[in-house]
């Protein structure tokens, strides 16, 4: 199925900033399937169609976060993980859509939140792991993919503005576990 959308896309004529975003997101699902130089040219062809989606309209949150998660998932003795951050934040500042015509795609952003606080955490980035939560919620209230980081106990964000970390042997909660934020009423860490 993978292979059928690549080519599809790769058959469009005119290719639109659109169609290369989604042609390196296809491309990023089948980079899993393969293994050494095959990765290695699949990832190029990810950064190419991506570089071609911005070079056709720069402000395209899907080829930001595309850049953005294939370096971010590209090992770093293959160079990958040096402009994460810098791709997700030029993501999660483009607009959704640059047009009010609703056959246009919206995804990217919410995506690119919730990619950028795992990064932050990642790397001990706490205090802008926090800051990334409080911007990504205010957008998207209701993302299950935002919400995983308030509730999992990765990052737990409280009403009073605290960020908790939670220990889980000490508090009896597991990474995939959601637990509703009246939890922590009361508990002492």
């Amino acid at each position: 199925m993978i292979k059928e959308a690549s080519a599809i896309l790769n058959d469009i004529g005119n290719k639109t900033s659109e169609t290369y975003a989604l042609l390196a997101l296809v491309q990023s699902f089948s980079i899993q399937f393969a293994s050494g130089m095959e990765a290695g040219r699949i990832s190029a062809g990810i950064r190419e169609n991506a570089g071609k989606a911005l070079e056709l309209d720069s402000t395209n949150v899907r080829g930001w976060y595309v850049l953005g998660s294939n370096d971010y998932y590209t090992p770093a003795s293959f160079g990958g993980g040096k402009k994460v951050e810098y791709y997700l934040k030029k993501a999660t500042s483009s607009p959704d859509k640059n047009t009010d015509d609703s056959s246009l795609p919206t995804w990217g952003r919410e995506y690119a939140y919730a990619l950028l606080i795992q990064y932050y955490m990642q790397n001990d980035r706490t205090d802008e792991a926090k800051n990334c939560l409080l911007m990504a919620e205010k957008e998207y209230p209701d993302s299950y993919f935002i919400g995983e980081y308030k509730e999992t106990g990765r990052i737990i964000y409280h009403s009073s503005g605290t960020t908790v970390h939670l220990i889980a042997s000490k508090v009896g909660i597991f990474k995939k576990r959601f637990l509703p934020l009246s939890f922590l009423q009361g508990v002492i860490f």
